[in-house]
């Protein structure tokens, strides 16, 4: 546990003074990450120190949450199948599936009837 300015913190979340519920997992490219109610995915990936959340399409550069409000796009990934989803908007849910996107994701994959799915 450290301390910051008179804050204890354990890893990368405050410890003391904050009212969380039961811990869950959810995985992260197969491997298992911790998270509490109410947060983002995005804010349960930087608690577990994980920053990168996409690579760009042509230089493969890394990508992570800039302004996490939903407007800069560098937090999408792919999240149970789904990709672009802004992960600085979307709450983290037990046994969610969220997976580093490359470049704009797969394509999405066509029905029966033609229509995305």
């Amino acid at each position: 546990m450290s301390h910051t300015r008179g804050v204890k913190a354990a890893g990368r979340r405050v410890a003391e003074g904050v009212a969380r519920g039961a811990p869950f997992r959810f995985t992260l490219n197969g491997e298992p990450v911790e998270a509490y109610p109410g947060e983002t995915i995005a804010t349960a990936l930087l608690a577990a120190d994980r920053r990168t959340a996409r690579r760009t399409a042509h230089r493969d550069a890394p990508r992570g949450v800039f302004c996490a409000i939903g407007i800069c796009h560098d937090c999408r990934m792919i999240v149970d199948g789904e990709a672009n989803v802004r992960t600085c908007l979307v709450p983290v849910r037990a046994g969610m599936v969220v997976e580093t996107q490359r470049g704009f994701g797969p394509a999405p994959s066509p029905t029966s009837n033609g229509t995305p799915q």
